[in-house]
């Protein structure tokens, strides 16, 4: 649910705007891992902790990486219509569902990846079928969109990724084999998406690096497809991965293949993101629903 307190400032009218595109963003968890507030001169984004499936995750990893994604989705509406977007990630300790406030700050000239990725979100378009394997340059700049956000893409090898899938000589299952997942198909590049901690701050920063890393895919006619769910904190696929590839810190291994899924392609993308506008002198309210 999307609040939005009317305001005369233009500001608002952008926040709210933001708002709304966050609807746009799909979520690893359930379709409502967030709800977005617009007040004055401010948004914030909030977890939806009652929709969070505390079983599959417990420790809130997944839906803060979602969350990640939706406050991409919000700043880059700002920072495309002009404006510097003043970002605060986690402002409130003792509000741990406040995910992040964002402001609009001076003009400035959008950046041409800002304005691609925009592209993406407000279109809420599927990328063009591709019509070859990610080039070498496409793959670089993949790398630097994930640096840019905050967190790190590794391109896994044929022989990485057939060692943290494969058994192991014993027969058994290697460490790393459930929780990753990957598999061999050769026709398709896999990366991990990795950060500098194990924390919501780096999961955050995860999330908001995996929309922009997908978005830029999309662009590029590429999907950018998450395989299987955000990795565990399991000891097992913490040791396999750094032997196999020295991460310390893996968040989500991504599938770069040509296709038709636009955005950070999702299990399930949050499809109805309600606005509500109330004058501050009566209780009346005015719901919209997203086209």
């Amino acid at each position: 649910m999307t609040t939005i307190k009317r305001q005369d400032a233009p500001s608002v009218a952008l926040l709210a705007r933001a708002a709304t595109l966050t609807g746009n963003a799909p979520s690893l968890v359930s379709t409502r891992a967030w709800r977005c507030r617009v007040e004055r001169d401010v948004l914030r984004l909030y977890a939806e902790p009652q929709h969070r499936p505390v079983t599959l995750d417990p420790d809130r990893r997944a839906q803060t990486l979602s969350c990640g994604v939706a406050l991409h989705h919000a700043y880059t509406a700002v920072r495309a219509a002009g404006h510097d977007a003043a970002v605060r990630r986690l402002p409130d300790p003792a509000q741990p569902d406040l995910i992040a406030e964002v402001r609009v700050g001076g003009r400035c000239e959008p950046e041409r990846d800002v304005l691609r990725q925009y592209a993406v979100v407000a279109r809420r378009a599927e990328a063009p079928v591709g019509q070859q394997s990610p080039s070498v340059r496409t793959l670089a700049e993949l790398q630097t969109v994930a640096e840019r956000y905050g967190a790190h893409l590794l391109l896994l090898r044929d022989d990485q990724r057939a060692a943290l899938s494969a058994p192991d000589r014993t027969g058994t299952a290697a460490p790393a084999t459930e929780p990753l997942g990957i598999p061999t198909d050769p026709r398709d590049v896999y990366a991990l998406l990795y950060g500098d901690s194990d924390d919501r701050h780096g999961w955050l920063r995860g999330g908001e690096a995996l929309s922009a890393v997908c978005l830029t895919a999309a662009d590029d006619r590429l999907a950018a497809v998450p395989v299987g769910p955000p990795l565990g904190p399991s000891i097992a696929t913490r040791t396999a991965l750094f032997t196999l590839v020295g991460v310390r810190y893996p968040y989500l291994v991504l599938r770069l293949t040509e296709g038709t899924q636009a955005g950070p392609s999702s299990p399930v993308r949050r499809r109805d993101a309600d606005v509500v506008g109330s004058g501050t002198d009566t209780p009346r309210s005015r719901t919209r629903r997203t086209p």
